[in-house]
């Protein structure tokens, strides 16, 4: 068909034939958050210090030139913002690689959701919820499941442990800065409301936090409301329920 639709030879306005919102790709949230990471922290400072460097050199071309310039305050600004930006980029590369280690982990989930579940389970990832995202809501038979993927370093000379108590959750001896058992309980339950308000019926929806790659020491006596999983061990305690 031609783009052109009147005898005046317009062009035609054209709208998209996808009229429904597609689902979000595995660490889609991630992806914008390093966007904007680098945005803020990276290509703008350069830009600034590039606009600096390009002044400084104009000024000292003509003060070579015997041109009534001054060059010295230019190359003061250029030497703080260097050594101010140059600090923020060494402080602020820990954060980026985190944010990078994030959505492989959730990405490499997905392909393992994608590999070992029932092939008949629907798999969502980086699901909206009212407060943020998670990461897999995986829908089968065996139930409903909110999945939280926790991708952390491991230790190169120790075992990469993730213990577990009825109090808190400590990855290699340390408490993580936001606590993943409430992470995946708010999910869940956010999750669980979305869903009574389509099916006008309450349904449970199980939080499940996975560490890649980590091997879990669960010391809770109950069964616990959170799961608390390596990845390789997700399909098996589905399958079981």
């Amino acid at each position: 068909m031609s783009d052109k639709t009147d005898q005046g030879g317009a062009i035609d306005s054209r709208d998209s034939p996808i009229t429904k919102r597609l689902l979000n790709l595995p660490g889609q949230s991630i992806d914008t958050k390093l966007q904007d990471f680098a945005v803020d922290h990276f290509l703008l400072p350069l830009m600034i210090v590039g606009m600096l460097l390009i002044v400084c050199l104009t000024e000292w071309i003509g003060y070579f030139s015997n041109a009534p310039r001054n060059p010295w305050g230019f190359s003061a600004m250029l030497v703080v913002s260097v050594a101010v930006f140059a600090a923020r980029w060494r402080r602020n590369w820990a954060q980026l690689k985190a944010l990078k280690l994030g959505r492989e982990g959730e990405r490499a989930m997905a392909e393992y959701m994608n590999n070992r579940l029932d092939p008949t389970a629907r798999i969502f990832h980086d699901a909206p919820i009212a407060h943020g995202n998670v990461d897999h809501v995986i829908v089968c038979t065996r139930g409903i499941y909110a999945v939280e993927t926790k991708t952390r370093s491991k230790p190169l000379r120790r075992g990469a442990v993730v213990s577990v108590t009825s109090d808190h959750l400590k990855v290699d001896g340390s408490r993580p800065d936001r606590d993943p058992l409430r992470q995946a309980r708010e999910g869940a339950t956010d999750l669980q409301q979305i869903l009574k308000t389509f099916t006008r019926k309450p349904i449970w929806v199980t939080p499940i936090v996975v560490f890649p790659g980590w091997s879990i020491v669960d010391h809770r006596e109950s069964l616990a409301p959170v799961w608390v999983l390596s990845a390789a061990d997700l399909a098996a305690r589905i399958a079981r329920q």
